[in-house]
């Protein structure tokens, strides 16, 4: 009986481009509103080169319609729609004391409420939240700076969006088995609040927020034609815009990208399915998360089974499969994890070539 050793320098070196993979979904905290994004990135410090607020250099270009500044004396402004510091400054944002993992808690006022008649000296070293109004952004502000004395400047360390989450894993496919949006079966859950169904008329809506389609549906996403590749540059809008009046059969086939607002996660979406005619239901594939799985050292074929760690979120269903060509896969384990590292194990025959993968499963 011939011998076949598991390494990674055979058969393994030409398949962990391809499907070596495990879909694992970094959520950031769950969100409750339309449109609502949490900016809890790396930091970002600036300080104000001179107090001269017309120029950019002098400017946090923060948002495409927020630039915090100073001149020599008085508050901050926003320079994209001030030319001086009022009573209401900086326009277009409210603040409050307090951190980013207690936004949604925390009492907002502008910036001059905040102080409540203090200087704004002491605003150095607290902890500050700043909602900014056009897109809805909360980000943490923390003061290192405040020139006094007429001699102006400013500094502070602001957080920023979080890096994207683009799922290029596997396609997984989804097909609305009947139009009641209440049954979980019926709703596809692609994150713990982004769970997409359809009633038996009307478009597609996000049952974790919203029990019917409205004109802003699906709550926490926003759409794009396009690919996966691009998506940075894609323009996204919600539902209904996107769709610009034509019926929603016309996606049948067309590359398209589903932005998740508040995990910032980017993935593809192809419609197969559309029924029309009061009949409800869709269908389409998605892209999953992508992530390389963590293996411990592979045994000799013949000395037991094959043995591996895949890292999950604990709460999240994954799917081992296996194949013998790269193209059929078989489903040997399905699983809620319920740690970090998930331990698997399989038989293997002592001939021929085998390939394993994790994905991860709807919620």
């Amino acid at each position: 009986m011939s011998r076949t050793k598991f390494n990674f320098l055979g058969p393994w070196r030409a398949f962990l481009p391809l499907t070596l993979i495990l879909s694992s979904a970094m959520f950031t905290a769950a969100l409750s509103l339309q449109g609502v994004q949490i900016w809890n990135g790396p930091l970002f410090s600036f300080r104000e080169p001179s107090p001269d607020p017309t120029q950019a250099t002098n400017q946090d270009r923060i948002t495409r319609d927020v630039w915090i500044t100073r001149a020599a004396s008085k508050g901050i402004f926003n320079a994209f729609s001030e030319t001086s510091a009022t009573s209401s400054s900086p326009s277009n944002t409210s603040w409050a004391f307090g951190t980013l993992g207690n936004y949604a808690t925390l009492t907002y006022t502008n910036w001059l409420g905040m102080l409540g008649g203090q200087s704004p000296t002491n605003l150095v070293g607290q902890s500050c939240v700043a909602h900014l109004f056009p897109d809805d952004v909360y980000l943490s502000v923390h003061f290192t700076f405040w020139g006094a004395g007429g001699a102006g400047g400013f500094a502070y360390q602001r957080s920023t969006p979080a890096p994207p989450n683009v799922w290029s894993g596997p396609l997984f496919t989804y097909n609305q088995p009947s139009p009641n949006p209440t049954q979980a079966t019926n709703q596809d859950r692609i994150t713990p609040d982004v769970w997409l169904t359809r009633a038996t008329s009307k478009g597609l809506f996000n049952a974790f927020f919203e029990t019917n389609a409205t004109a802003l549906s699906p709550a926490n996403a926003e759409w794009a034609f396009g690919t996966l590749d691009e998506y940075a540059s894609l323009p996204y809008t919600n539902w209904l815009a996107w769709l610009n009046g034509q019926s929603p059969v016309t996606l049948l086939g067309q590359p398209a990208v589903l932005h998740l607002i508040s995990d910032n996660i980017y993935l593809s979406v192809n419609f197969t399915v559309w029924a029309s005619g009061g009949t409800g239901g869709f269908a389409y594939q998605r892209s999953t998360p992508f992530q390389p799985v963590l293996f411990n050292s592979p045994t000799n074929a013949n000395n037991g089974p094959f043995n591996f760690t895949y890292t999950a979120v604990p709460g999240t269903n994954y799917a081992v499969q296996t194949s013998t060509n790269l193209m059929d896969w078989l489903a040997l384990n399905t699983n809620t994890a319920n740690m970090t590292l998930v331990p698997f194990s399989a038989p293997l025959s002592s001939t021929g070539a085998k390939f394993f993968r994790v994905v991860q499963q709807p919620y």
